[in-house]
């Protein structure tokens, strides 16, 4: 591929842009993001926007991309559903999938892409464009084909009856399941970023604030860290589907700490399995209070997950001033104690409470039940 900077002018010459804060919410939200992304706009769905990641899929530059129609930028093959795919979103609004769908490539082997398509909406909620993540189903697609030829080969070679049926079952049970919980990790995933980024489009300015695009930026690193985590854990235990807290929280501190300079992140993390939902919510979690206690708190900062039987508690304290008397979470609430607050208690089931230290400085506190 030839050297391109993915950060260049977004729009492509005589085109008519849109307000800048569109385009720089998705570079920070997708710039360094594992999963391709572009965004698109009009009935020929030109491509506003491609990251890095989308680049090195379709091997295509920047300057290949920006300002074309997604079916000439990207050339689609004949039986692709991905047009028809970007019409209907465009026109009723409703995200969709679409799976495994053979791309032109000039390479000797096939090539399948999965869409993961939505909506763009300003503060006013009014559609502004498309976007899209792109996922290269070519090895599964690859894989299941070898299956098939190996099914069909130990038949002809006398394999037994009920021995090929478990094979063959075994076979489509665990593909039909890591297709269904990756579509599941990454929706639920996606969900979260798309809450902060329409918090943050609710002000009335039409350019985002960078401490706000700071934040997003660092909860996108986030859940990427923790898909790479996954990975691991899948490569290394494939019935599993749960993260170690120590490893999975001490990824996440390790990411916050440049940004603390002489102060310093304590932590005593006990050690228990959580399921993926959970270990996203915590990592997120943890992540906010941390960043909260370094705006708004002073000296080092404390992070403890002790584990009770069926209860876990998270403490984040810091050394400043404290909460003032009569602090209402309700009523003070902004994007950060609104994020903090909805993932205690929505996303782990739990409780939060907000109280000062008696040697000074600030506390919260979650509790959320856990699996014996």
């Amino acid at each position: 591929m030839e050297n391109q900077d993915p950060k260049s002018e977004l729009f492509a010459p005589g085109l008519s842009p849109e307000p800048r804060a569109l385009p720089e919410l998705c570079r920070v939200l997708t710039d360094d993001s594992p999963l391709p992304t572009v965004a698109v706009e009009g009935a020929d769905h030109i491509v506003r926007y491609a990251n890095p990641s989308f680049c090195l899929l379709a091997e295509k530059t920047i300057d290949n991309l920006i300002g074309r129609p997604f079916a000439e930028a990207v050339p689609e093959g004949a039986m692709n559903g991905c047009i028809p795919l970007l019409d209907r979103v465009r026109d009723t609004g409703k995200a969709e999938n679409l799976a495994e769908q053979e791309h032109s490539h000039s390479g000797p082997q096939p090539v399948y892409w999965s869409y993961s398509v939505w909506t763009i909406r300003d503060e006013e909620k009014r559609q502004v464009g498309v976007t899209f993540q792109v996922s290269d189903a070519s090895e599964a697609v690859q894989y299941r084909q070898e299956a098939t030829e190996m099914n069909e080969k130990l038949l002809l070679a006398g394999i037994r009856q009920h021995e090929l049926k478990e094979v063959a079952e075994g076979l489509n049970v665990r593909l039909q399941r890591s297709m269904r919980e990756t579509h599941h990790r990454v929706k639920n995933n996606l969900q979260v970023v798309v809450a902060l980024a329409e918090m943050q489009l609710e002000g009335d300015g039409a350019t985002l604030p960078s401490s706000a695009l700071i934040r997003i930026a660092s909860h996108v690193r986030t859940l990427a860290d923790l898909h790479e985590l996954l990975t691991q854990r899948v490569v290394s235990h494939p019935e599993d589907d749960a993260l170690p807290t120590q490893t999975m929280l001490e990824r996440v501190i390790f990411l916050l700490q440049p940004a603390f300079g002489d102060r310093h992140i304590q932590y005593e993390i006990a050690a228990m399995m959580l399921p993926m939902n959970q270990s996203a919510a915590l990592s997120l979690l943890v992540s906010e209070l941390v960043s909260n206690a370094l705006k708004h708190g002073e000296g080092d900062i404390t992070v403890t997950l002790e584990r009770h039987v069926n209860e876990a508690c998270l403490t984040v304290c810091d050394h400043g001033n404290g909460f003032p008397p009569g602090f209402d979470a309700q009523k003070s609430a902004n994007t950060g104690l609104d994020l903090i607050i909805s993932m205690a208690r929505h996303d782990l089931r739990g409780d939060v409470k907000f109280t000062g230290r008696p040697q000074g400085g600030a506390c919260v506190e979650v509790t959320f039940p856990v699996a014996p």
